[in-house]
Parts: C-alpha cells; structure tokens; sequence
C-alpha cells in the first residue's frame, strides 16, 4: 500500500463521502447524517484512505463501531448510543473508489481494526456482507454464521447477504498499519 495511508476520519470528512458511498453501494443508501453519528459515537473506528501526498483526496473509508454479537444495526438509522452488552466489533462500512482497489487497502484497515478491537477487549469483528462480497471476505478470515433471528434484517442488504465472523489477530498498533 505504498504512497498510501488510512488516517482517523474528520467531522469535516464525513460531508465528503457520500460520492463514494453511492459508488460502492447504489442499491443501500445510508444518509450521511447516520455517518456523522456513528462517527460521533466512536471516531477510533473511522478511517479515510488518502493518497500520503494528496491527503485531501478521500479514496475509500472505513466505519467500524462496537456492537452486540449476533445482531446489525439498523440500516440508515441514527444510533443515539452504542448499546450495552457490546461484545464484538461491527465493521459497518468499507467502501474505495476504483483507483484503491487492488492495493492492498481492505488488508491494511483490518490490521487496523484487529487491532483496535484487541485494544478495546473484543475477539471478534462482524460484518453483514453483501451477496457480490461474501467470497471476498471469506479470503480475509471471515466465516458465514446463520443466526435465524437477523434473517428479516439481512434481506435489508441484499438477498444471499451474510452475516459474518472474524477471529481478531492483534498483530500491530491501532495506529500503525499503512
């Protein structure tokens, strides 16, 4: 990921990611509004993919907030508090443009966030993957778990959507990982 870096998310970064959200995801719109909240609630989770030497240009971000195992948060929904009995990391959402794709950045920001997870006592990372990235995330250490109560909420995202494990690897620093 060389000329690469992932850099906390400012509140002021937030209002420029909605380009690169309605990219990635055209059929899940989630407000900008729920991004600054759930920025709000735990910015050590949210990251911007900027190139080292134009870092004013947004190419992907990361949001990733504690949450219950076996449960997703609400789609497009604003979380006015993280809820008790917190007991995995959620990585709501990645998203980079084409030009970052194939550099080794998903790779990078789950170093980062095993870590972070590791940091704050979690052993695992959830994610709901979406149909065309449930391949993609079993290559990075993510296992399929059926849980009949999140049916309902998974076909929010998408029919064959998953929700999906990740054993946390703590390797290197919240901090480091570039």
């Amino acid at each position: 990921m060389d000329g690469y870096i992932w850099m906390p998310m400012s509140e002021e970064a937030v209002g420029r990611l909605s380009p690169i959200m309605e990219k990635a995801y055209p059929h899940l719109p989630d407000e900008t509004t729920s991004f600054y909240q759930k920025r709000a609630l735990y910015p050590e989770g949210c990251f911007i993919l900027v190139p080292e030497a134009e870092p004013e240009h947004i190419l992907g971000y990361v949001i990733a907030h504690p949450w219950r195992l076996n449960d997703i948060p609400p789609l497009n929904s604003i979380i006015e508090v993280l809820p008790g009995g917190c007991d995995v990391m959620y990585l709501h959402d990645i998203a980079l443009i084409a030009e970052a794709q194939g550099i080794g950045a998903a790779r990078a920001v789950l170093t980062k966030l095993d870590a972070l997870a590791g940091r704050d006592g979690y052993s695992q990372i959830a994610i709901t993957a979406i149909p065309q990235a449930v391949d993609y995330w079993h290559k990075r250490g993510f296992e399929e778990v059926h849980v009949p109560q999140l049916d309902e909420k998974l076909m929010e995202y998408g029919i064959g959507s998953k929700y999906m494990l990740h054993k946390v690897i703590t390797t290197a620093e919240p901090e480091v990982a570039r």
